[in-house]
């Protein structure tokens, strides 16, 4: 966790009900996200990735790939490669749907 509404876990305290988190899976690893709210944005920075919800079928985004995410409480990502991403939940009101960088960095860092 990067940032939340009270700091945990060490993140940098927001007065307002969001979280930022980063995520960096090897090839192949997955990971179950327990998400806050009911809205999520995700961002592949790095990789590709299957986006999994309980009862549908995996979604795939790649490099400079976005997904809003409404009425979910978890969320299973699987690395398909190397992968980094953000997501931010909680505290949405409105965003603009994405298509993407339109260049990946292959060295881009936090």
């Amino acid at each position: 966790m990067l940032a939340s509404p009270e700091g945990e876990n060490s993140s940098l305290q927001l007065r307002q009900q969001v979280w930022l988190h980063h995520l960096q899976l090897d090839e192949g690893e997955q990971h179950t996200l327990m998400l806050n709210g009911n809205r999520v944005y995700f961002q592949v920075i790095h990789g590709a990735m299957d986006a999994m919800m309980p009862q549908e079928n995996a979604t795939m985004l790649q490099c400079g790939g976005g997904a809003f995410i409404q009425q979910e409480k978890q969320l299973t990502i699987r690395a398909k490669t190397p992968l980094r991403a953000a997501y931010r939940s909680g505290g949405l009101r409105r965003i603009r749907p994405t298509d993407g960088l339109s260049q990946c960095d292959p060295h881009l860092t936090w």
